[in-house]
């Protein structure tokens, strides 16, 4: 039981086509080649050094990760670092690494498309614009909608957090009894989207890995922040690419697995 290479990732370029990611993402193969066969296909969010034995020891021919084990290009390839071991045990189990990342995000049913359903959003838009598809369809970071039913900002953040299963979640807000209806998610790092969300008339933006400084602009701006981290609102990436490459590979010989591994990373006290 196998499937070419060359045939899974083709199937991951039109799911999520590499020119759809954001401008200087690391996307794409990263480690292996399109050439041979494979029997499975492991996805993850993140591949740490558990996740690359976990490939090695299911012996999957493939890994698909949302983010990108190569973020810029190596001094080196030295098996007593890190990176070094995560590379080793994966070249010597001849897995290949394919990243989509923000391909993924700016996807029709991707991670941003999945906060959307996840929260019950309605009449969801783009947040922003990054192109057109090949249909001449516009394509984006990020979706702005409205909630089924005005809420207040604090029983937003714990429905957030409910919804994605998020270990903790921070709220920054003057006053979280004030009601809203619009709300904008980004999946990941949205720091930077506070400007855009607040100008796509979101009262409310759902993100992670926001620090001081954008917590006091967004103060400054009027909008408010929910921050259910980085890894609460990708953790499904994953099952969607596991669903989605299911559904594109249909009739192949081929196991598609979702790692068992959590890399949620932080211990909350």
């Amino acid at each position: 039981m196998s499937v070419a290479t060359r045939k899974v990732i083709d199937a991951l370029q039109r799911l999520y086509p590499p020119q759809s990611a954001l401008e200087g993402d690391a996307t794409g193969l990263q480690v292996g080649s399109k050439g041979g066969s494979i029997e499975r296909v492991l996805c993850t969010l993140d591949l740490t050094l558990a996740v690359a034995e976990e490939a090695r020891d299911a012996k999957v021919g493939l890994v698909v990760s949302h983010h990108a084990i190569v973020f810029r290009p190596l001094e080196h390839l030295r098996t007593d670092t890190q990176i070094g071991k995560i590379l080793a045990t994966l070249i010597k189990a001849d897995a290949s690494v394919y990243v989509p990342h923000t391909a993924l995000d700016v996807a029709v049913g991707g991670t941003n498309d999945d906060l959307v359903a996840l929260l019950g959003l309605v009449n969801a838009r783009l947040l922003e614009k990054t192109g057109v598809d090949e249909a001449g369809a516009a394509r984006g970071i990020g979706r702005v909608g409205a909630l089924a039913r005005p809420t207040s900002l604090g029983d937003l953040a714990r429905a957030v957090k409910d919804a994605l299963g998020a270990p903790q979640v921070r709220l920054v807000a003057r006053d979280a009894s004030l009601i809203v209806d619009t709300v904008a998610v980004l999946a990941g790092d949205g720091r930077r989207y506070v400007d855009a969300a607040a100008h796509a008339g979101a009262q409310a933006l759902v993100t992670g890995d926001v620090d001081h400084h954008t917590a006091l602009r967004a103060l400054a701006r009027g909008i408010a922040l929910i921050d259910a981290g980085h890894w609460a609102t990708e953790r499904r990436a994953p099952v969607l690419m596991t669903e989605r490459l299911r559904a594109a590979l249909a009739g192949e010989q081929v196991e598609l697995l979702v790692s068992g591994v959590s890399t949620q990373p932080f211990t909350y006290l």
